[in-house]
């Protein structure tokens, strides 16, 4: 009996991290976004987001990529945050080189800083995080990535742009918790 407790917490403790890592890694809780929501399908038919029914969203799709763009234009844009969902055809490779490449690029492109980075595994796929923070216009701003690799040449990224200075670890949980609404098609 002493030794089915410890192996039953350890057991709780490794579904529970393994159920969702990247809330874990933002310290996310108690995140309600079950409210309203309306399912979107990308153009191409890759994957499936909940979105909340009031929020302006858009589509796109060309050749090599297909994309779902949100925004909850009833709050002024330093209170809530963007959101980009896109399914690319390509080759992604999520590894020291790729972190590297990603992190170059925030820097020298964006003239943004990372914060947090790290490989976890999203949906039972590999997959690559980073959190880079700078100015953009007047704002201070946060710029989440998720990629997600889904096959041999495809991968989904999932974007957060968050500017302001209030509630941003609130507003970054919260596109982790629309993110966790991602269905891959396949």
């Amino acid at each position: 009996m002493k030794q089915l407790i410890p192996t039953f917490f350890l057991a709780v403790l490794l579904v529970s991290c393994g159920k969702d890592q990247l809330s874990n890694h933002f310290n996310c809780k108690d995140i309600n976004t079950k409210n309203n929501l309306k399912e979107y399908r990308d153009f191409l038919k890759n994957f499936y987001i909940e979105i909340p029914d009031n929020w302006k969203t858009e589509l796109f799709y060309d050749e090599y990529s297909s994309s779902v763009f949100a925004a909850d234009t009833t709050k002024n844009l330093t209170e809530s945050f963007l959101l980009d969902i896109s399914w690319r055809q390509g080759e992604l490779n999520i590894d020291d080189a790729f972190k590297k490449q990603l992190q170059d690029s925030v820097l020298n492109t964006q003239r943004l800083t990372t914060i947090k980075d790290g490989m976890i595994t999203f949906k039972d796929k590999p997959s690559f995080f980073n959190l880079a923070g700078g100015k953009q216009g007047n704002y201070n701003y946060q710029f989440f990535q998720l990629y997600v690799k889904t096959g041999m040449d495809e991968y989904i990224t999932l974007t957060s742009k968050v500017y302001g200075d209030k509630k941003i670890a609130r507003r970054i949980c919260e596109s982790i918790a629309y993110f966790n609404t991602l269905r891959i098609i396949k």
